[in-house]
């Protein structure tokens, strides 16, 4: 009988079983078997399997019960000591990759399974790696169960050795079937099965140390031993986001082990997860009163409202070590960056930022994406109804066209029509990068309607201009998969970022050359050029000229308190209001996401972030002390060397 019995589930990527097979025949341990369980029709991969020693191949092509159903199959034909399934989209990392599995069982008798973690290998970019968090490990060694509130962050079966028994992938399940599989092996681990799960399950009200019975243990690395093939071929992708699918799994799952399942609303419901909706709440309703026709005088009172749960959430995310030693480091210098920009510009929305971004650790992005979204939708729906029944604000404004001519123009209650579509572009693209998956041309075409009447009524050129572009190159990334894999967009879209950092510090140059001179000896120079170019834009580059307390010659390094003047410039607001290191900060966040976008072949994050700072260029909406404006903070987990560990935000496993 060999030591391993190495199983592979194969289906038409042959290509896939070649590199798989060549790096199980170039490892150093050799005391294994291979058994091929083939779901293509017509022996479709035999011939790759032919001439290989110790191979098994068997054709399953009559399996009519889906994937999970041909793991089982070659798991049935495993007889070695230990078994170790590999899918045939992934291979072994090195050489000495499968020695060192068997070595952390064999060391470990207690142990059912061992896991590594993995180099996940896109099919058109750089590969990367990932781990399962130290704090999810101890939470996994507690209670098997957590797997179910934490999700899966052991990953793929092919990151595991278990030893041979008679526990099988569940049938029944498509995108949570390795979750489920890992709490079996847990919690009945070598058993012949006969154990129900539920002996183990404990309390099936809570997940607290010991409330479940560990029955069996496992033993883990951190070393990518494993590399795990990624495309949009895989099933996997196809049914992560079917919510009706996976709330099902989730159900099957929560009886199978006597555990109670929470509404997804609720999944959030710790107290630092509270905390941080309460502030997040707050944040977005000070943004909503700001964008009415209300006048704050208060500011600061309820910013320092807002704060209190965000800091609250981020202490006891802190007290619960939900933060890694690459966290803190991260929280300590933003901090001294925020302390330092406080201290020199009485500016604190650095920290009330840093506090947001972190408190983001304690819910699900998915779901507090969502929260925004619709609490954000709801609000501007509220503020328009009451507009237009004419209890608060006014539903029209008045614009002066030329000297004898005004032009109405539709506010809903928000003061401006800017204000009004700028709201639009915002939730637009927020909607569109939550929802990326479930886009469809009828979506499009629909927001483009309302965005296309919403500028006739609002004469919002450049809101218009942003949500057009939100909309067309969402479509071209789900049409062209070279477009969304490759290079070009994002490389191009960073390169604009930093044309347009450079164009605002060359406008403010600008403004203190006009400021410098007499302005009758400048005037022609500014009537052929800037004007015209103003008109173009935004009609807001008048802000850097004329007014020498706003040009280049009052920005410095982290600015002043006397740097309060409004400007409706983004980028501009930026580099004036909080200084060079800061604004050089948020640009180096901006093309971080969008490498991250292409490394991890996001699209819906590409897209949005290089419309948001095109948006965000012209424009000054993202960029103010009320916080709650600006999404980018809220997507800031996507940063690998910013939150390591909180990428995988799917319940699934590859």
């Amino acid at each position: 009988m060999p030591k391993v019995s190495i199983v592979i589930p194969a289906y038409r990527d042959r290509e896939g079983l070649k590199r798989l097979l060549d790096s199980v025949y170039a490892q150093d341990f050799r005391d294994f078997d291979v058994f091929v369980s083939d779901d293509t029709e017509n022996d479709g991969l035999k011939d790759v399997c032919d001439g290989r020693a110790g191979l098994t191949y068997v054709n399953h092509s009559n399996n009519k019960n889906g994937a999970a159903a041909n793991w089982n199959n070659a798991l049935s034909m495993a007889d070695g000591e230990y078994v170790k399934i590999m899918h045939g989209d992934d291979f072994f990392t090195f050489p000495d990759s499968l020695g060192k599995l068997v070595k952390l069982l064999d060391e470990d008798p207690g142990a059912v399974m061992a896991f590594s973690g993995t180099r996940q290998v896109p099919e058109n970019g750089e590969p990367y790696d990932r781990h399962t968090p130290e704090k999810d490990v101890m939470r996994f060694r507690r209670d098997p169960r957590s797997l179910f509130t934490v999700g899966n962050t052991i990953g793929s079966p092919s990151a595991v050795l278990v030893r041979r028994s008679d526990v099988r992938y569940d049938e029944r399940l498509t995108w949570l079937v390795d979750m489920e599989y890992y709490i079996h092996l847990l919690t009945e681990g070598g058993s012949s099965g006969n154990t129900s799960p539920a002996e183990y399950a404990g309390s099936s009200s809570d997940m607290t140390p010991g409330a479940g019975s560990v029955k069996h243990g496992f033993a883990c690395t951190d070393e990518p031993l494993i590399s795990i093939g990624m495309s949009d071929r895989q099933l996997t992708r196809s049914v992560s986001t079917d919510e009706g699918l996976v709330a099902n799994e989730r159900r099957i799952i929560a009886e199978k082990y006597g555990l109670r399942e929470k509404p997804s609303f609720l999944r959030d419901a710790t107290p630092e997860g509270l905390l941080f909706y309460a502030g997040l709440t707050l944040e977005i309703l000070w943004l909503l009163l700001d964008k009415s026709s209300h006048v704050i005088e208060s500011e600061g009172i309820l910013f320092r409202i807002s704060f209190i749960p965000l800091f609250l959430s981020v202490l006891i995310g802190f007290v619960k070590r939900k933060y890694g030693k690459r966290d803190c480091l991260t929280f300590a210098a933003f901090f001294l960056l925020g302390t330092a920009s406080y201290l020199s510009s009485s500016r604190n929305d650095i920290l009330r930022i840093l506090f947001l971004v972190f408190a983001t650790r304690n819910a699900s992005p998915r779901r507090y994406l969502r929260y925004t979204f619709f609490l954000t939708l709801s609000g501007c729906a509220v503020i328009a109804l009451l507009s237009i029944t004419g209890v608060f604000g006014s539903a029209f404004t008045l614009k002066e066209v030329n000297a004898d001519v005004t032009r109405q123009l539709l506010t809903l209650g928000m003061g401006h029509p800017n204000s009004l579509y700028a709201m639009f572009f915002a939730l637009t693209a927020l909607g569109l990068y939550i929802w990326y998956d479930r886009v469809s041309l009828r979506s499009c075409l629909l927001i483009l309607l309302s965005g296309g009447i919403l500028f006739l009524l609002t004469a919002c050129r450049l809101g218009f201009i942003c949500t057009l572009l939100s909309v067309c190159f969402t479509m071209a990334m789900k049409k062209s998969r070279a477009l969304r894999e490759g290079k070009g967009f994002y490389l191009t879209a960073s390169v604009l970022i930093a044309a347009m950092v450079l164009s605002t510090l060359l406008i403010a140059k600008y403004g203190e050359i006009y400021n410098s001179y007499d302005p009758p000896w400048f005037e022609p120079h500014f009537e052929s050029v800037m004007k015209p170019l103003d008109r173009f834009f935004s009609g807001r580059l008048w802000m850097a000229y004329g007014f020498p307390d706003s040009d280049i010659s009052s920005f410095s390094l982290l600015s002043s308190p006397e740097n309060e003047r409004y400007v409706d410039l983004g980028f501009y607001k930026l580099f004036y209001w909080y200084g060079y290191l800061p604004g050089a900060v948020y640009v180096m966040l901006c093309l971080g996401l969008l490498y991250t976008a292409w490394k991890r072949k996001d699209p819906a994050l590409g897209v949005f972030v290089a419309v948001w700072c095109f948006y965000n260029f012209m424009e000054a909406h993202e960029i103010s002390d009320y916080i709650g404006r600006n999404y980018i903070w809220l997507i800031l987990y996507r940063l690998p060397w910013l939150f390591p560990g909180r990428q995988e935000i799917s319940e699934g496993g590859k």
